[in-house]
């Protein structure tokens, strides 16, 4: 039986339909990869790149086979034909899409297909996904595109229909662990600190990426010293406090729109985790490493109040995402939260 996709971990229903796509040629021209941060969406997605031009895609037992030309130059990212789409920037704006749909209606240069790979989705303005529309509506043959986000509610609803949502498995902490086995920082951080490696994974919300960049000493601390912020604030957000509490717990929030924007979507990680908790859904934890305590939390706010709070969180983000005024959103969400008190 064949492998496919084995440097992505977890997902094996995924893995298995596209690896079964792209050998019998059954490749949908459009997906959206759903997941937070460090989920492994970028990496799933170019490995589905290399699969489909892989030059021994038909007949390898493990697809992408890693080992021939193409494949290589589509993980190195010198495949001209293919192209991942990233930025720093606020937004991504319409002349950008404009650009890469002309780009998408030239013939290959060294592939029998173009691929497209957009980090970050939710950034494109309306005009710029309206502009993506129009390729999405009538495709040329042989393209094929992935839009990734952390939240796929983000984008249009005329372009979510002419795509297929793929939302990346979320791996259990002994999955991690097992897939950080060979990893030479995890195995000293376990050896050194058994404890807090393991709260390091359950911390996580099941984003291997997130374990690897937090690997790092100083980034883990810092990690630490946000998720310790954020779940005061929320605390104090959803269980009435006074005012002038939840806006000094509001304080740690950064000035800079990258900053902020990250900022938001711990506070999003964790009203979602206990939204679904309320809700009895039995989901992988995003943020929370109790389950205890985030139903306990959630039990004392009601279900009303989670999703005022979630409307004005992710009202906000999709604000800065929009490329509204950093200082009088921020403003805006600390007065409309601590009203809510």
């Amino acid at each position: 039986m064949p492998s496919y996709f084995p440097s992505v971990f977890g997902n094996a229903a995924a893995r298995r339909y596209f690896g079964e796509a792209v050998r019998g040629g059954t490749l949908s021209h459009a997906y959206i990869f759903e997941g937070p941060r460090g989920s492994g969406k970028t990496l799933f997605a170019t490995e589905i790149a290399a699969a489909l031009v892989c030059e021994a895609r038909e007949s390898a037992e493990i697809l992408p086979c890693g080992v021939c030309g193409a494949c290589r130059r589509v993980r190195e990212g010198l495949a001209p034909d293919v192209r991942t789409v990233a930025t720093d920037a606020a937004t991504i704006g319409v002349d950008t899409v404009r650009e890469l749909r002309a780009d998408m209606y030239l013939s290959a240069c060294e592939f029998p297909c173009k691929i497209y790979i957009v980090r970050e989705a939710h950034k494109m303005t309306t005009q710029a996904q309206n502009a993506l529309l129009k390729v999405l509506e009538e495709p040329p043959t042989d393209l094929y595109i992935f839009l990734l986000t952390e939240r796929a509610e983000a984008l249009l609803t005329t372009i979510r229909s002419r795509t297929q949502l793929v939302r990346m498995e979320l791996l259990s902490p002994d999955a991690m662990e097992e897939a950080l086995a060979k990893n030479v920082a995890a195995r000293r951080y376990r050896e050194r600190d058994p404890d807090g490696f393991r709260a390091l994974l359950e911390g996580s919300g099941g984003a291997l990426g997130q374990v690897l960049d937090l690997l790092d000493g100083k980034r883990s601390e810092a990690y630490g010293k946000r998720h310790a912020a954020v779940s005061d604030a929320v605390r104090k957000i959803i269980t009435s406090a006074p005012a002038s509490e939840v806006i000094a717990a509001l304080g740690h929030l950064p000035q800079k729109r990258p900053d902020l924007v990250e900022a938001l979507g711990f506070y999003i990680a964790a009203l979602r985790d206990l939204i679904l908790v309320y809700r009895g859904e039995n989901i992988s934890l995003t943020f929370y490493t109790s389950r205890e305590e985030a139903e306990n939390l959630a039990s004392r706010a009601g279900l009303t109040r989670l999703l005022k709070i979630y409307d004005l969180t992710v009202s906000a983000a999709d604000a800065l995402a929009a490329n509204a005024n950093v200082q009088l959103t921020l403003a805006s969400f600390t007065t409309n939260v601590a009203c809510l008190s």
